[in-house]
Formats: structure tokens, sequence, C-alpha cells
């Protein structure tokens, strides 16, 4: 993710679906300055959504810019089909303009 200004608000959000047994792994990754975004999951039986907001009060400098989220999962010995994975990012700049920004893998 590319921003050319500072964000107030961001939320990410990575759905993979378990149609091959995926397992979450405890290992996410991000590129956001320490302090900045908490990371979190949830496996749903059918799903593993993975969630990165901003914390309150924090600011997303446009000068960290770009910025990586990550999901990471754990297949055996099957390959994961991504076409049904989606991801949504929505990001508010300081001056208050939101942009959403959704597909899939």
């Amino acid at each position: 993710m590319s921003c050319s200004v500072n964000l107030i608000n961001i939320t990410i959000i990575i759905t993979v679906q378990k149609t091959v047994n995926a397992t979450y792994w405890s290992n996410s990754y991000d590129t956001f300055w320490s302090g900045t975004v908490n990371q979190a999951y949830l496996d749903t039986g059918s799903q593993i959504i993975y969630t990165w907001t901003i914390i309150s009060g924090q600011t997303i400098q446009s000068s960290g810019s770009p910025y990586t989220a990550e999901a990471q999962f754990q297949l055996y010995g099957v390959n994961q089909i991504t076409s049904a994975d989606s991801y949504s990012v929505t990001a508010t700049t300081v001056t208050g303009l939101t942009n959403t920004v959704s597909g899939n893998f």
C-alpha cells in the first residue's frame, strides 16, 4: 500500500477460504511502524480472517510508504486456490478523505 499523505485511520482485511484445510500460522506480517496498528485473526471454521487496524490516536506517516500487510497460513501438501480469497483496505487521510479498495487474489 502506497500513500502520499498521512493516514489517521486504516482497516485492512484479508480473508482466506479454508477450502483445503488451511490453518492460521501465528506469523502474520506488516511493515507499519511499531505501535501504530493492531493485528488480529479469526478462524470461523470455513475462513481465516486477518485484520489490521490503526491504534486509536496513531497516525500512519506517508514517509514510511509503501507499507505491506501479509497473511500467512499453513498448508500441508496441497495448493491453495486463491480466487475466492479477498482483501479490503479502507483508509482515511488527515484531511478526512476516505477511500476503500477491495478485490480478490
